[in-house]
């Protein structure tokens, strides 16, 4: 869990009802002082009373036009959401700034598109992740179509800070980069969009690497950081107060890593520095005991225990106010490693205890986030933007089809002329004494005709290969819209009892495709590089774990790294088809056991099931083409009898082997044997 991050977010939050002030909108010159009273409330915490100030002078006041419901909307939810955490409120009110600003989106469009990310994080803090991800995605949708660069930057920083949440540090410090390199097409004159942003992403970056525990990259950053407020900080003189706030937080932050690289009288300046300035603003005191916890730590290391007791007072007196367990933490870690270094072993017992406990509460809260995929979940709803494109290419695609069946036919055309040319070509033969000049021609014409048949063969192969792929399209098209189908609530039992057929039968002939594509293809010249064996099977199993869920059914994974040269796609394939048929045979609430172990020279991985076995007399077909030994699932699951022809080819490819043992009725055991990577 992020902890100096809410801090710069609560200081973007100051800027931004500031800069609605400084940019009148509407009435805002006869509203601007009552938006200067509510300041004082809030500046005093008295946010109730600043939201029934701004409510009741615009409930009051005849001069109220759009904007002005606008400026009242986006203020009011930013106290209640971001400062009381009231998020069903301020959900109601996010509602209605939706429905003003979509009425007219060229002027409202920005505020709009604002709207949606408060609904998205709203929802997601209410635990409705799909719906708060899909607001994210309408959002970025939106932008990329009718704003700039500028404003389809913030998407990246609104899913690099749940991926921080998730504990997920180095992907969220990916999309902060996107986020700070777009971010440089925004106005230089704009203190939020530009200044505020970009010294957040960079701040961002170093408190990533930090969580990381790589001190130097987050030295670096935290220090760009500095360099880059001190460098453009300049141009904002009406802003200096929240410029200087933004550089004693970032410096707060160095002065943390410059702790943990023992460079500590550079920490200590730094540290004193982010203390005194941020000392003077009430709102910022959670920052300040961070930045005397930091410092403590500091005086510990250096056994200054004068300058240590008088922190120490200040910090205990401020921990009621630490908003979070990782705060906490941090409370308790510093007294640990006090009481251990003045050797008192009850208190640091104590203290470690109450550590491990807190730490443990930590983790939870970032394995149980860690669970939703927002990534996945975006793409899923950007695929369905190429579900539309899919429709507006049916024509082409229907050309496609016709221009098969013409194949279809001309190659029966082809084979009946064939067999035509034959029969001339037998009563030649007879006519050889009489006509062996015509019977020589003739030849030269059979031969060309067969020339021709073959080429149109390769063709009509070729085609059907193209005709598969782009069926594979819409195909999945249809699996994704049977799923988004299947979230709806108020769908009728027998209506979902459809869409659970449609979506299986589209799954089967997707799979059906799928083996037709790679059937016929040639695995002696795959590509090969350095791989994880094992990560390649956890990557399977975790794609295929819902379809485990479907039937109650458990996979135990045993696995050793184990490094191997192959193709990363073909091996997966293998496993993805080995797995998914240990599933198809097996019955429900049963179990799966993969594992992974090195002998010798090679690396075996076998997948273990309670299935219904294989009989005696099919077992020298499994492995055969379009074989005569497919069976149907456990649950009436369809198997066209490729899958382990192209496995058998890939491990082949490879070097290795495919075996399995089995008895009918108590399981079947698949084993893959590659060889490991030269040392």
């Amino acid at each position: 869990m992020y902890t100096r991050l809410p801090v710069i977010l609560y200081a973007v939050l100051i800027f931004f009802g500031c800069s609605m002030e400084r940019h009148p909108e509407g009435h805002a010159d006869w509203f601007n002082p009552y938006y200067d009273k509510a300041d004082v409330l809030v500046n005093e915490k008295k946010y109730d009373e600043a939201i029934q100030l701004i409510d009741s002078i615009h409930s009051v006041t005849k001069k109220v036009d759009t904007k002005d419901l606008v400026r009242k909307l986006a203020y009011t939810i930013q106290l209640m959401y971001f400062k009381q955490g009231k998020y069903l409120e301020s959900l109601e009110r996010v509602d209605s700034l939706l429905d003003i600003t979509k009425d007219n989106l060229t002027v409202y469009g920005e505020n709009y598109v604002d709207a949606l990310y408060f609904k998205g994080n709203i929802l997601i803090a209410l635990n409705d992740n799909l719906l708060g991800s899909q607001y994210f995605q309408k959002a970025y949708q939106f932008t990329k179509e009718h704003l700039d660069i500028c404003q389809k930057s913030f998407y990246h920083s609104h899913l690099a800070y749940l991926l921080f949440e998730q504990g997920k540090f180095q992907q969220g410090i990916r999309h902060f980069h996107i986020y700070f390199n777009e971010n440089g097409n925004c106005d230089r004159t704009s203190l939020k969009n530009y200044f505020s942003s970009r010294q957040n992403a960079l701040n961002s970056i170093g408190f990533g690497y930090e969580k990381l525990e790589q001190y130097d990259s987050a030295a670096h950053y935290y220090q760009k950081t500095i360099d880059f407020i001190d460098s453009v900080g300049v141009h904002f003189q009406e802003d200096q107060v929240f410029v200087k706030l933004a550089r004693a937080v970032a410096l707060g932050n160095l002065g943390g890593v410059y702790v943990y690289q023992k460079k500590y009288p550079e920490a200590l300046n730094a540290l004193n520095q982010s203390i005194n300035n941020n000392s003077q603003h009430e709102d910022l005191q959670v920052d300040v005991c961070l930045s005397k916890i930091k410092r403590a730590h500091l005086f510990i290391r250096t056994s200054d225990w004068k300058s240590y007791e008088k922190d120490i007072i200040s910090i205990d007196s401020c921990l009621s106010s630490l908003p979070n367990t990782d705060y906490k933490y941090r409370y308790y870690r510093l007294k640990w490693e006090y009481a251990d270094t003045v050797k008192d072993t009850a208190s640091a017992y104590e203290y470690h205890q109450k550590m491990k406990q807190l730490n443990d509460e930590i983790n939870k809260a970032i394995f149980a986030k860690a669970q939703i995929d927002y990534q996945q979940i975006l793409q899923n709803f950007s695929q369905e933007d190429e579900i539309n494109q899919l429709k507006a290419s049916n024509r082409q695609k229907t050309i496609y089809i016709v221009l098969f069946i013409l194949v279809v036919f001309l190659s029966l055309i082809i084979m009946f002329l064939f067999r035509r040319n034959q029969i001339q070509a037998k009563f030649n033969m007879e006519q050889l004494s009489i006509h062996n000049g015509q019977m020589l021609n003739k030849a030269l014409q059979l031969q060309k005709t067969l020339f021709d048949l073959q080429e149109s063969q390769q063709e009509n192969t070729q085609m059907m290969k193209i005709v598969a792929h782009d069926l594979r399209n819409p195909i999945s098209a249809i699996v994704q819209i049977s799923q988004l189908i299947q979230m709806d609530k108020s769908i009728a039992p027998d209506q979902l009892s459809l869409v659970n057929m449609i979506q299986s039968s589209a799954r089967d002939s997707l799979e059906f495709i799928n083996d037709l594509l790679h059937f016929k293809s040639s695995f002696e010249h795959i590509k090969k590089e350095e791989i994880d064996i094992s990560s390649v099977l956890l990557n399977s199993i975790e794609l295929l774990n819902f379809k485990a869920a479907e039937k109650k059914q458990q996979i135990h994974l045993e696995t050793e790294e184990a490094y191997c040269q192959a193709n990363r796609e073909k091996i997966w394939r293998v496993f993805n088809n080995l797995i998914s048929n240990a599933m198809k045979f097996s019955p429900e609430n049963s179990v799966i056991q993969i594992a992974l172990k090195k002998s010798g020279k090679t690396v075996i991985c076998s997948i273990k099931d309670q299935g219904i076995g294989i009989p005696e007399e099919i077992k020298h077909q499994i492995f055969d083409l379009f074989t005569d030994a497919k069976r149907s699932g456990t649950s009436g699951e369809q198997s066209f009898g490729l899958g382990l022809a192209i496995s058998k080819q890939i491990i082949e490819a490879h070097q290795g082997f495919i075996w399995f043992q089995s008895n009918e009725n108590e399981g079947t055991t698949f084993f893959v044997e590659l060889p490991l990577s030269k040392i």
